[in-house]
């Protein structure tokens, strides 16, 4: 698996020239404002790619707005946030997420945690930070098991997060063994990422 973060750092001019097909992307993009931050992400994650695979390639999605490369043999997911975009690449269906790190996430809480996840955070050195990381993994791993896992409070429940190895374990329902979710984190975000084994 290939995981990598940018920081949108640059105007959709300057991510347009380092693109090859800049006509193509350009009529992907010319309905939003020359700078909005959707523009931005796209074309950061355009570029992000590129350097990944060192080709540029055309990201289509399905019915569901999950990205694929088309003949590549690799499975994508793409996140972003304020100020950064995500990208995940593997050889198996592959989830990925990226939060910006702030005191929202107390607010919504209850929309996502179980009463175990309360307890763990709570038995944490930082209960925010792992709120963030349990958020993150839901929505990493939600990407690569589908729709049918849309009610991530119910169906997932984090288990286990191991500041030092940077990991955490997530048991879903219906499914034998608990999943692993990889995790890093910044000042300013958390990022999720995990593979379906």
């Amino acid at each position: 698996m290939q995981v990598k973060v940018s920081a949108i750092d640059k105007t959709a001019e300057q991510y347009e020239a380092l693109l090859e097909h800049e006509d193509y992307y350009a009529s992907k993009v010319a309905n939003l404002k020359p700078d909005s931050r959707r523009r931005l992400e796209i074309l950061a994650t355009r570029c992000l790619l590129k350097e990944m695979l060192h080709s540029e390639q055309i990201v289509s999605y399905d019915q569901y707005g999950a990205p694929s490369l088309t003949g590549l043999g690799h499975y994508v997911s793409i996140s972003h946030t304020d100020g950064y975009v995500a990208v995940a690449l593997a050889d198996k269906p592959v989830g990925i997420d990226i939060e910006r790190r702030g005191r929202r996430v107390e607010r919504v809480r209850s929309k996502f945690m179980q009463k175990a996840e309360d307890v763990l955070v709570e038995g944490t050195a930082d209960p925010v930070l792992a709120m963030h990381l349990i958020w993150s993994a839901k929505e990493a791993v939600f990407k690569y098991l589908g729709q049918k896992y849309f009610d991530l409070q119910n169906l997932t429940c984090v288990t286990s997060i191991d500041f030092d190895k940077k990991v955490m374990a997530m048991d879903v329902k219906d499914m034998a063994s608990a999943l692993t979710i990889n995790f890093d984190f910044t000042k300013d975000y958390v990022l999720c990422f995990s593979i379906l084994h």
